[in-house]
């Protein structure tokens, strides 16, 4: 079928008609003949129903699966590849309790591991390494790939909603044979059993023994499928419970793990030196574990992390290369952000390590690379070598310890963080002195002199805790010198002050309350960002020069500054008895920086993994939940105007970061305020275009670097589109309030409706009114029908009107100008469509983002305006890129407000006088002709 079939209006068209729909097909036209004699609609129906009701039983025999957790698995021809499907959906997995949370054992992903390596070839697991907990019920499924190396290894990968949960290799070499000896173990002292949190199905650990270094344990289970396993998960996972009763930890790594029987029912355990030995309860060796490796769990709210960049040694991308004199932090700072704020193509920022002003530098350049992806690289310069940082730093976990305060604490910053922290301190009979601004001793953390008179009034001071700080959020364009001097002295500059007036004075501890803002780089807290990468390295200063220090990079809390921030996808807020608790585990540690944080889901994945995008049907749905989330909206209407909704910069910086973390994507900072909907930013997550297809074909000749071919591709498919000499009145939308005239923007072809919503929060009284052909349906025949849709819509408005276009969305305002008796036309750097150059750089970078559908629409109107002669007797202002800052791109995005004030400049002089307003008097900013709104 090539057209609309349009049932409806047929059945209007005929008086009385009844339609029965029977599809597109031929396969039932004969059942019409039945039907269609029958003028009692009661015996029609009767024939359609047939004569028998049918009962629904299934009698099909389900195939008994091979194993208990195996859905699937596929061997990939010539590849030898293999690749298992999992379903983890058994009850019995949600007794597997860790901290109050469900996850998957890593003994279930072990024995996944085995069944995928004995459909390899491998016996032997050398490595397995787990990466992040697979939470349940949340994980349905996951997937295991094993892939042939050419020394006969197998390395392997598990994933889980898109996340590489583990990873290691298979190998086939043979394993010892383990004996236990005689059991019960002679001459070891019985322990009593804790289960913790476990189900029923993980509380198979009957006994248990020490003897020396060695732990000895009794598994017994009710598992009627055991045989089907290699090892059951619980049976195994108990047997390992020796070691995490002791350990307080979960297995993170196991290394030489070696299968020697299957379908054991019971085991028997024996632990020594991180060598795991099973056996069954005859003492007929089942499997030996060469080594065990255990960690804290990370599944509780609120888990203390090192942060650990990774660097690779190389030169600098291409580009700008600036160097950060090291000393002067703020100076420092100053100089980068005028460099990151420049418009560079590319700026790569070397700091020197060690460096307290290269650590805030650091800290800002990695709000910019989120803020930015792709335009910021930070690199160090260490005797000689340039080593490129990882724009992420993976946060290891690390157990915790305890902490005991004595003499008297001070406590800087009189705000609800440092209140939690006095209270706590003084319930354990603790003397605390708060000082700040709002503090019960009043003083201002940045008066040296004033700090230096409260620190040598202490007598006995033996520990000092910074928690002063203010916010002053602000996206990377918009932040100034003095915003981040704002947010630097109280935080930054008043914790170089205590460093050194306590620098002779013998501290327990002196900590620094610092922000995750620095280590994740929160987009829209570059300031806050710096001043707390200051803080990190000053902790780390202190500890070189051999005195205490600590720097905790939380987390969001529950109270305080960070509760009024949104807390970030995955992020779980700390409550005040959950903080103070892991500010006394941390010190209770030797790191000089530790990340305080509570996840309510997985991690990102790795650098190098692939992770699976969000179906396309769920993206909406996606994307209007975390609309809601972002903006604190119980729901969101999918075409609900994006401006409309109430989106600033850092709310769409936000609603980016949030989306890139729900489907692993790469978007640019303006994703959200380029589209006009909710509708229109899902659609601008799909995947790739599929081979074949013309967008795919498109952009392949892009990447081959053909644009030219690539605009002509879709001029001659343009010609397979419907078109039409009358074309429906469409609504314009409306984008920004304001009296006076309606200044209706037309899309350029080649970039989706969004590209005007920057402009609109610099102009009022903003309309934009789309072209047809561009959301499917039929195209304009003619430049005079597309003429005659838009005048007819401009008439809706009622009002006097000014024409505006960016690009080739000028032609069209140019067109309609005179047919609608414009006031003005504002053209935004356009040019004919004849100058093959410039249509070749329009097609590298903006109509990348158009579906199928607004592809081939784009190739009809550039074939429409091709050498159309643009002439226009109305007024008319010519903006053209250069003549103001920014490029054909970047004057409505990063220069939009000079533009904008060049436009209102240039109305204001041109429209008439309102009535009422004498002539020549020089118009009201705020009315006239032209109001601000």
């Amino acid at each position: 079928m090539r057209e609309t079939v349009r049932f409806a209006d047929h059945l209007a068209a005929v008086d009385g008609a009844a339609l029965v729909e029977l599809g597109p097909g031929h396969t039932l036209a004969a059942l019409v003949e039945g039907v269609i004699p029958a003028a009692d609609p009661e015996r029609a129906a009767a024939r359609l129903r047939g004569t028998r009701a049918f009962d629904r039983q299934r009698y099909w025999l389900d195939r008994a699966a091979e194993h208990p957790l195996i859905e699937s698995t596929v061997v990939v021809p010539g590849s030898g590849e293999v690749v298992c499907v999992a379903d983890l959906s058994p009850v019995w997995l949600l007794d597997h309790v860790v901290d109050g949370t469900a996850i998957v054992p890593a003994t279930a992903i072990l024995e996944l591991v085995l069944y995928a390596g004995a459909r390899a070839g491998c016996t032997t697991v050398d490595e397995l390494v787990l990466h992040t907990a697979m939470r349940l019920p949340q994980t349905r499924r996951a997937e295991i790939v094993v892939r042939p190396e050419s020394d006969g290894a197998r390395p392997f990968e598990v994933h889980a909603g898109g996340v590489r949960c583990a990873s290691g290799r298979l190998d086939s070499r043979p394993g010892p044979q383990p004996d236990l000896g005689p059991w019960p173990p002679p001459d070891a002292e019985e322990l009593e059993v804790e289960h913790a949190d476990y189900g029923p199905a993980f509380r198979g650990l009957s006994r248990m023994w020490r003897r020396g270094g060695e732990l000895f344990g009794e598994v017994r289970g009710q598992f009627p499928d055991a045989g089907r396993f290699a090892l059951h998960p619980a049976l195994f996972d108990a047997a390992l419970h020796p070691a995490r009763q002791l350990s307080g930890g979960v297995p993170f790594a196991l290394r030489g793990v070696h299968l020697l029987a299957r379908g054991a029912t019971g085991l028997r355990v024996r632990l020594r030196d991180g060598r795991i030995d099973l056996a069954d309860q005859s003492g007929r060796p089942v499997a030996c574990v060469e080594s065990l490796t255990v960690r804290a769990a990370a599944t509780g709210r609120g888990t203390l992390f090192r942060p650990a960049w990774q660097r690779v040694a190389g030169p600098p991308p291409p580009g700008q290369v600036l160097q950060v004199p090291p000393g002067d932090a703020p100076a420092a700072l100053a100089l980068t952000l005028r460099e990151l704020q420049a418009g560079h193509e590319h700026l790569t920022v070397l700091v020197r390590p060690g460096d307290l002003a290269a650590a805030a530098v650091a800290a800002l350049v990695r709000v910019a690379q989120t803020e930015h992806p792709g335009r910021f690289t930070l690199a160090e310069a260490d005797a000689g070598r340039t080593r490129i940082v990882a724009e992420r730093a993976e946060l290891v976990p690390v157990p915790g310890g305890s902490f005991s305060w004595r003499g008297t604490v001070l406590v800087t910053g009189g705000g609800a963080l440092g209140r939690a922290v006095a209270e706590h301190l003084r319930d354990q009979g603790v003397r605390v002195v708060v000082a700040g601004r709002s503090g019960e001793t009043p003083l201002d953390v940045t008066d040296r002199a004033a700090l230096a008179a409260l620190v040598d009034s202490i007598e006995d001071l033996r520990a000092v805790v910074h928690t002063a700080g203010v916010l002053d959020d602000g996206i990377l364009a918009s932040m100034t010198p003095a915003r981040l001097e704002t947010v630097w002295r109280p935080k930054a500059e008043a914790a170089r002050h205590l460093h050194e007036l306590t620098a002779h004075r013998q501290l327990d501890a002196f900590v620094l309350f610092s922000s995750a803002a620095g280590v994740l780089g929160h987009a829209g807290q570059a300031n806050y960002a710096a001043a707390n990468g200051y803080l990190d390295e000053l902790a780390r200063h202190r500890r070189r020069l051999g005195l205490p220090a600590l720097s905790l990079a939380w987390g969001p809390w529950t109270i305080g500054m960070m509760a009024d921030r949104r807390a970030d996808p995955g992020l779980l807020p700390l409550t005040p008895a959950e903080g103070v608790a892991l500010l006394e585990a941390a010190l209770g540690t030797d790191e000089p920086v530790l990340v305080p944080i509570a996840f309510d889901r997985p991690p990102r994945p790795e650098a190098g993994s692939t992770p699976q995008q969000a179906p396309p049907t769920d993206l909406l749905e996606l994307v209007c939940a975390e609309v809601a989330a972002v903006l604190s909206y119980p729901q969101v209407q999918p075409d609900t105007p994006i401006l409309d909704l109430g989106f600033d910069s850092l709310t769409s910086i936000e609603l980016r970061n949030r989306l890139e973390a729900r489907t692993a994507l790469r978007l640019p900072a303006t994703v959200v305020l380029d589209s006009a909907t909710p509708r229109a930013l899902a659609e601008q997550l799909r995947p790739p275009p599929a081979p074949g297809t013309l967008a795919f074909l498109y952009h392949r000749l892009c990447e081959l670097g053909r644009p030219q071919e690539a605009v002509h591709l879709l001029v001659c498919a343009s010609w397979a589109l419907p078109s039409a000499a009358a074309l429906p009145a469409a609504a314009p939308r409306r984008l920004s309030e304001g009296d006076g005239p309606a200044i209706v923007c037309f899309p350029s072809f080649t970039s989706p409706p969004g590209e005007y919503g920057p402009l609109a929060r610099h102009l009022p009284g903003l309309w934009l009114l789309p072209h047809p052909g561009y959301e499917g349906g039929a195209v304009p025949q003619d430049v005079a029908a597309l003429v005659r849709a838009h005048a007819a819509s401009i008439g809706q408005l009622d009002r006097p009107v000014v024409l505006l276009g960016r690009s080739t969305g000028g032609l069209v305002a140019q067109a309609v100008a005179e047919q609608v008796g414009a006031l003005a036309v504002v053209l935004v750097d356009t040019h004919p469509v004849r100058d093959e150059q410039w249509l070749a750089e329009l097609a590298v970078r903006s109509a990348l983002r158009l579906d199928e559908p607004a592809l081939a629409a784009m190739g009809a109107y550039t074939r429409l305006f091709l050498d159309r002669p643009a002439e226009t007797t109305v007024p008319t202002l010519h903006l053209r890129a250069g003549e103001v800052p920014g490029d054909h791109h970047s004057v409505l995005e990063e220069h939009v407000a000079t533009t904008a004030e060049a436009i209102h400049r240039w109305l204001t002089r041109t429209l008439p006088p309102e009535p009422g307003e004498e002539q020549g008097q020089a118009p009201d900013p705020g009315a006239g002709a032209f109001p601000l709104g």
